[in-house]
């Protein structure tokens, strides 16, 4: 009876010397947590800690492997527009609200049905879609990825597992090959332009290269040198080109109208036994915060790769 009763004492010690050291510790954590707000207060400062810019976020274009029309070889996405990449040219596709469409259809109905209507974000759209064609260029180019990237896309259409697609490769950018005799094309970007290098090698002609604006409103040259294209969505401007060689070397350039929207390039004296950079920019009427439905940013956050979330 005795061992029992020791047994039970013993027992009884162990459970007051657990508790108590349970009790020190939800008291320490309990300090902490009341802290907590403070620590992060103090600690994290997004605009201090990355000095990240969204107008720099690189495109990143995709391989299109059945998912789209296959006309388009690649393609890259921002907030307001799609750039298909195809074997004729550049199509920027967008897409936004109808405001007059919207309204129209809105005032038709009772107040109840409108506030209604509003909630649910049932809105009517127009499509804007103009191209930038290659003329006389070469009808089959290679077109392959440039700067190739980690990054993995996926595309899960259906129930059928067998028509998903999955772990599709990304890349910086994208080259014509032998678009011309002896010229590549490289196609790259950030958010809210592209650019697009002509690259003219030792026997290539850039007089060769004519490039030619559809489904626009139309095209003019202002005084600084810009191709300015009219578009349902408002005005695309293709800056004033630059050409280099041995990046130090610049060379005289700049557009040369042909016809109504068609265009090549004027070029000045240059090295014809070294490689010829022509790059022009192409400011779009996007930009890098937007979409389709009503614009507000609660917050922004980048994390140290430069991801924006």
């Amino acid at each position: 009876m005795k061992k029992i009763s020791k047994i039970l004492f013993l027992v009884f010690l162990c459970f007051l010397f657990l508790f108590y050291s349970n009790a020190k510790n939800i008291s320490k954590n309990g300090s902490n947590i009341k802290n907590l707000k403070k620590i992060k207060t103090e600690n994290i400062n997004l605009k201090s800690a990355y000095n990240v810019s969204f107008g720099n976020i690189p495109l990143y274009f995709i391989q299109n492997r059945g998912q789209f029309n296959k006309r388009a070889l690649f393609y890259a996405r921002t907030s307001k527009y799609t750039i298909w990449i195809t074997k004729k040219g550049l199509i920027f596709d967008s897409v936004r609200k109808n405001k007059e469409k919207n309204e129209e259809e809105n005032n038709k109905l009772n107040p109840k049905s409108r506030i209604l209507i509003k909630n649910q974000q049932k809105y009517q759209y127009k499509r804007d879609v103009s191209r930038l064609l290659f003329k006389g260029a070469n009808k089959s180019p290679e077109i392959v990825p440039v700067d190739t990237t980690n990054y993995r896309v996926n595309y899960f259409t259906g129930k059928d597992k067998s028509k998903w697609k999955t772990g599709i490769s990304t890349s910086k950018a994208v080259m014509y090959k032998n678009i011309y005799p002896h010229i590549d094309l490289k196609v790259y970007g950030k958010e809210k332009q592209i650019e697009y290098d002509w690259i003219v090698k030792p026997g290539g002609n850039p007089c060769n290269i004519r490039f030619e604006f559809k489904d626009v409103k139309g095209t003019e040259l202002d005084r600084q040198g810009n191709i300015i294209i009219k578009t349902e969505f408002g005005k695309i401007i293709h800056k004033k080109p630059s050409a280099y060689q041995n990046k130090n070397n610049k060379i005289d350039v700049r557009f040369k109208k042909l016809s109504k929207n068609s265009y090549t390039f004027n070029i000045g004296k240059y090295n014809k036994t070294e490689k010829l950079i022509i790059d022009p920019l192409v400011l779009l009427y996007s930009t890098y915060i937007g979409g389709s439905f009503g614009d507000y940013v609660e917050d922004i956050a980048v994390d140290t790769n430069g991801c924006a979330y």
